[in-house]
């Protein structure tokens, strides 16, 4: 039961940083994660 109880609370704790960042995401607004941009450009051609 508290496993449960943990992965809601988890859950609950992480949705809204989560749906910012791909709000921003699929915007185009920049994100912390823009540094990994060469990386991707350079893997996926």
């Amino acid at each position: 039961m508290t496993d449960v109880a943990l992965i809601l609370l988890l859950s609950i704790a992480l949705s809204w940083p989560l749906g910012v960042y791909m709000a921003r995401v699929f915007s185009g607004e920049r994100t912390f994660t823009d540094f990994l941009n060469p990386l991707e450009r350079g893997l996926l051609g």
